[in-house]
């Protein structure tokens, strides 16, 4: 379904079980975050639904927005579910939702219905980059230093622990000394990318300290699966690694990867034409899962619905359209009149 236009990026959200809480956020291009749905996504006090895309904040410099792919709303009470944004502006960082793993790295434990900043890592920096998974986060800031917080039973904070963090943490090792990390992804693995081409990855199927996935300096991009890592390099190539393989594997020829794109079951690659393909790791090996329909600049898949920006800027969702998921005014739920036969 075509949607409203002008965006550069969207980010989206479900419940695991469908119908508690559901929708999205993006960035105009006036720099505009706005939010739809149900959920503690919308960030605004006093709002819990909102059906059609509304401004979080007045502000119009907002840069980038990541959303954890499951969402719970605040009414449940059980504090280790997943739910949480982070959004960055003019170098800050704030974040708002589920807290009960820490994941909004504001030194407490409490949720927050209303964007709350997070403390800047390292004096005079400024936050350029986010990602979150469930229930976890990390960041790098302007001196290039990439620090993580919330979750961390598998060691996805990456500090050479399982100790839960409220607040950023430094990396373990030697990786806490790097000021040229460039891109990270947040799964219940992160893996990241520096200045130097290497990748690096840390949590389920790794360790909790940082390690260098291989030997290889042409990585441009990093991405977390839940099944191993994915990364992208400087000829176009994407290539996986399942935790069971020895290597990663080529995904099929092609030599026009732009980015991955987020989603919880594939691994899916936006090209340069716009096509989406993806592929799934079926146990043995990456086998080719079918394109997306469409054109797309970037592309999310959640469990019950997906959402992304075309080529032309316009924002698209498709699937389940349920509780305002879409942000086109649409709740199916409610009943409309019956069309005679």
């Amino acid at each position: 379904v075509v949607l409203d236009g002008s965006y550069t990026s969207v980010a989206i959200t479900t419940a695991p079980f469908e119908g508690a809480a559901t929708g999205g956020c993006g960035i105009k291009t006036t720099g505009q975050l706005v939010c739809w749905g149900v959920g503690p996504h919308l960030g605004r006090a006093n709002l819990v639904a909102s059906p059609t895309p509304t401004a979080v904040t007045t502000d119009t410099d907002w840069t980038e927005v990541k959303m954890s792919l499951q969402s719970t709303p605040l009414s449940v009470t059980n504090q280790s579910v997943p739910g949480h944004t982070c959004a960055i502006r003019s170098g800050t960082l704030s974040c708002w939702g589920r807290n009960g793993w820490g994941q909004l790295g504001n030194g407490t434990s409490n949720d927050s219905v209303t964007p709350t900043p997070v403390p800047p890592f390292g004096a005079g920096t400024t936050w350029v980059r986010v990602a979150v998974g469930n229930s976890s986060s990390c960041g790098i800031t302007s001196a290039g230093r990439l620090s993580c917080w919330g979750q961390n039973q598998q060691g996805q904070v990456g500090d050479g622990t399982q100790v839960i963090r409220l607040s950023p943490s430094g990396l373990a090792g030697t990786a806490n000394t790097f000021t040229d990390w460039t891109q990270v992804s947040v799964n219940q693995r992160v893996v990241a990318r520096r200045g130097n081409g290497t990748l690096w990855q840390w949590g389920a199927g790794a360790t909790s300290t940082p390690t260098q996935v291989d030997a290889a300096t042409d990585w441009v991009e990093g991405y977390a699966t839940a099944f191993g890592w994915c990364g992208r390099k400087t000829n176009g190539t994407a290539h996986c690694k399942a935790n069971t393989q020895a290597a990663a594997t080529q995904l099929d020829t092609f030599t026009d990867a732009v980015r991955f794109s987020e989603n919880p079951f594939n691994a899916c690659v936006v090209r340069a034409s716009g096509v989406v393909s993806c592929f799934r790791w079926s146990g043995t090996a990456w086998t080719a899962a079918g394109s997306v329909p469409g054109t797309w600049k970037t592309f999310v898949q959640a469990s019950t619905f997906s959402c992304g920006v075309g080529l032309d800027d316009q924002r698209r969702c498709f699937l389940g359209r349920f509780l305002g998921s879409f942000g086109d005014g649409v709740d199916e739920r409610v009943p409309g009149p019956v069309l005679a036969p």
